[in-house]
């Protein structure tokens, strides 16, 4: 699947969240992320167009407590300005952020 968005993507993907299907990504959350590719982090995905000034990025970001947290999905446009994102949606689960990636990619 990777492969089809190099057209029009310049995609920097370590964990190959692109690769993995959502059960997989279900069941690695469900194990604690014993696969060290995917640890829960801030830049775990980014994916620049090719075509235009648009960033899509992916994230763990820690609340405040630092107990918990929430995968984020960033839209950002040609400023990159994160304070103002063109889009910006946050997910309990990973496999649900990497779907929903998957749709902004297509």
């Amino acid at each position: 699947m990777h492969e089809k968005f190099k057209e029009h993507w310049r995609v920097y993907d370590p964990g190959n969240l692109l690769e993995r299907s959502y059960d997989e990504l279900e069941l690695m959350e469900f194990n604690g992320f014993i696969c060290k590719e995917i640890i829960p982090r801030e830049d775990l995905f980014r994916a620049e167009s090719l075509n235009s000034a648009i960033v899509i990025d992916l994230g763990f970001y820690e609340w405040e407590s630092g107990i918990q947290g929430a995968w984020v999905l960033y839209v950002l446009g040609p400023d990159l300005n994160w304070e103002t994102p063109i889009e910006k949606m946050s997910f309990v689960s990973l496999a649900e952020a990497v779907q929903e990636l998957k749709k902004r990619l297509i």
